[in-house]
This record gives C-alpha cells, structure tokens and sequence, in this order.
C-alpha cells in the first residue's frame, strides 16, 4: 500500500474546478430568473450541462484514481490519468460553454482524455483484483 500523494493534489484541484462551474450555472439563474431547468436561454443551459457533464464524471474517476494510486499504481499512470481528466474536463467545459456551436471537435477531445483518464485506472483495479 502506497501513500497518496497525487490524489489528494487532484481532489483539491478538481474542486477548484467544480466551484466556478457550479457558480457560473448560479449566476446566469439569477440574471436570467430560470431557476429549473434553462427556459429558452441556449447560454444556460450550455453551463447547465458543462456543470452536468463534469459532475457525472468526476467522482468516478476520483476514485478510481485514489484507489488506484493507494493500491500502488506507477505514479506515472496516476499523474498520467490527473492530468487526463483536468485537461479534459477543462477542454470539454470551454469548447461547450464558450463556443458558439459548441464545437463538437473539443468536445470529443474532452471526452477521450476523461475516458482515458477513466479507463487507466479501471484495468489496473482490474488487474489488481483477478491477477495480483
């Protein structure tokens, strides 16, 4: 058993993260006085679903990346999959939030950089657990 030391650096920054997105959906609620859901306001509702998007798939791979690490992953693996999901979390969010078709282009490297941060510690926890 390793001591974590990556991940709690990750944990603080992915919350450093989480508080803009969630405040800026906040704020465009009370400028726009929507309060569910995003009414007819295409700006809302592309916070909305940055907010969503990144709350659906950071907490997964926060654990997955802390037990990981915990169980001993290559510190290489484990700041390999923290930099693949900040970068793609913040790729994802910009290219949806701040672009004007929310180009789709960002967006898919957004999501292959979550994923990847996803899949690296999946098949070490898999690997852990059948083979050793």
């Amino acid at each position: 058993m390793e001591q974590l030391t990556i991940a709690p650096i990750l944990i603080a920054l992915c919350i450093a993260i989480q508080i803009p997105v969630t405040l800026a959906v906040g704020l465009k609620r009370l400028a726009t006085g929507v309060n569910f859901g995003w009414g007819d306001d295409n700006n809302l509702m592309k916070k909305v679903r940055g907010h969503g998007n990144f709350t659906e798939t950071v907490p997964i791979t926060l654990l997955a990346i802390t037990v990981a690490e915990y169980l001993g992953m290559a510190q290489a693996w484990v700041i390999a999959a923290a930099i693949a999901i900040v970068a793609g979390r913040l790729v994802h969010y910009h290219t949806l939030v701040f672009t004007p078709s929310g180009a789709t282009n960002g967006r898919a490297v957004g999501m292959i950089l979550t994923f990847s941060a996803m899949i690296i510690p999946s098949i070490f926890l898999l690997y852990r657990a059948f083979v050793g």
